[in-house]
């Protein structure tokens, strides 16, 4: 279930943007002393979760976490600092907090974070996820990019962490469909922040983006190469070759991720049938999208959404 928490006795939560790149926050005047939200028990499960939100305020000493003494159960933190500092032990490195950077740990795992003596306090937004998916995807981006990362504060995640804040204090997350829809939206958020860049952006054609775009918008849809070299206006020999030159693989493999993408997202929030799921991502027959979906996910889309 869903808990929001507001460790913090009073504030107020605002967004000003300075010169588009800095907001600060403002917390102050409304109490939510305690206040939390939970959504019904799940019925179906799900492989993204949210867990918790929350704004907090620490400034005593004795906060610290060590992540491998909270029991057995997976879930994964996200801890985004507003001000002041805050300090992680991960494995044999330490890390130092500072407003701008998110913490992604996970329990349980070696590492330890807390208020170091030498900060007087440490302001940060938190989320916590769990989940097959989530997991999958979280050792995945800490593995990519370490355990602590810069992120400017008008960045997509951090925009859609207060997002989800100010939704569960407004009671605006209705069921566990919605809050496992949020989940992964905030998890894609940071993998595709961090997406690396191939250098070529400023040069690359505009026929790619039309493409992409086009991906994007009918799913279902013909995204044939011949249908796509005839959106890029190019011969389907061209075509392939400039994809792949500028994409980094073949057009067939980006659509066959694509669909992937959109099925995983379908199965851990809607309530559609195999077959219903395979017409909505453009596959062929639910034999052949289960046996893409196999390729890729090395689960069955039954065993997936069952959480087996």
């Amino acid at each position: 279930m869903l808990y929001i928490t507001v460790l913090s006795s009073c504030f107020k939560l605002k967004n000003n943007a300075i010169n588009g790149k800095i907001m600060r926050y403002e917390l102050k005047g409304l109490s939510y002393d305690g206040k939390g939200f939970f959504f019904p028990e799940r019925r179906t499960p799900l492989h993204s979760m949210l867990i918790n939100c929350g704004y907090q305020r620490c400034d005593s000493h004795s906060y610290r976490w060590n992540n491998m003494m909270r029991g057995p159960k997976e879930f994964a933190i996200w801890q985004y600092t507003l001000a002041g500092e805050g300090a992680l032990v991960y494995e044999d490195s330490e890390y130092r907090l500072f407003p701008g950077s998110a913490m992604m740990v996970e329990v349980p795992h070696k590492n330890t974070y807390f208020l170091p003596q030498e900060s007087d306090c440490w302001e940060f937004l938190y989320i916590s996820l769990n989940g097959s998916e989530i997991m999958r995807l979280w050792r995945e981006s800490v593995k990519q990019n370490g355990p602590v990362v810069e992120l400017p504060i008008n960045s997509d995640p951090v925009q859609k962490a207060v997002n989800i804040f100010s939704r569960g204090i407004k009671n605006d997350i209705s069921n566990a469909l919605s809050a496992s829809s949020l989940a992964y939206d905030f998890m894609l958020s940071i993998m595709e922040h961090f997406l690396p860049s191939d250098g070529n952006n400023t040069d690359r054609p505009s026929f790619l983006n039309d493409v992409i775009s086009y991906c994007l918008e009918n799913p279902a849809g013909d995204l044939s190469v011949d249908a796509l070299a005839e959106v890029a206006g190019y011969s389907r020999y061209h075509f392939s070759r400039e994809f792949h030159r500028f994409q980094g693989m073949p057009p067939a493999e980006f659509v066959n991720q694509l669909r992937i993408k959109l099925a995983v997202r379908l199965l851990q929030t809607e309530k559609l049938s195999i077959k219903e799921i395979a017409d909505r991502c453009g596959f062929g027959s639910s034999s052949y999208f289960c046996k893409v979906f196999k390729k890729y996910q090395q689960i069955s889309p039954g065993d997936f959404r069952s959480g087996q």
